[in-house]
């Protein structure tokens, strides 16, 4: 523990000396959950929660999915209205952002959350934004996917003809 603590310090003297502010929050976030799995759970979601304002207020979007997910977790035994209200405003963010990733992750964990509580209208809201989001993935990677057995072959076949045209070269040769 202490040595997780000590490059935590040391991670965050670079990045103030180099005013990286992405790194530093990320380092708030490895703060917090230290905090939180050392029973400072309440001082942990506080700085959890300042985090990401922070990622927000600096237009940080993405750095603050990983962050709204975590926070949502840790939330939602102990305090699930609030946790919900983290995952709405990541799927909100990762909507309006195009994160399709996120999408998916926080619509999973709103379907499992209603589901688990038998809300069956809200489960299925979330579950067909789920399944859409799914369907928008498979068509980009339909669209944007690389056949590469059709490539192995082609492959294939030009070191064939290139072996074919040496041995064509050679009989001339001779």
């Amino acid at each position: 523990k202490q040595d997780k603590s000590k490059q935590i310090s040391k991670a965050s003297e670079i990045a103030l000396r180099y005013n990286d502010h992405r790194t530093f929050l990320a380092i708030s976030q490895l703060k917090a959950d230290e905090m939180i799995a050392s029973g400072e759970k309440d001082k942990g979601i506080t700085l959890l929660d300042s985090t990401i304002k922070a990622c927000l207020n600096k237009k940080l979007y993405y750095v603050s999915m990983d962050m709204l997910t975590d926070i949502g977790s840790k939330l939602e035994t102990t305090n699930p209205t609030r946790a919900i209200s983290y995952y709405q405003q990541g799927l909100s963010i990762a909507s309006q952002n195009g994160y399709l990733i996120y999408s998916i992750v926080f619509n999973r964990k709103l379907f499992e959350f209603y589901s688990a509580r038998n809300d069956i209208k809200k489960a299925n809201t979330y579950a067909s934004q789920l399944i859409n989001a799914l369907d928008q993935q498979e068509t980009l990677y339909l669209q944007s996917g690389v056949d590469y057995l059709d490539y192995a072959l082609k492959e294939q076949d030009l070191e064939s003809l290139v072996t074919k045209s040496n041995y064509q070269n050679l009989i001339i040769i001779l």
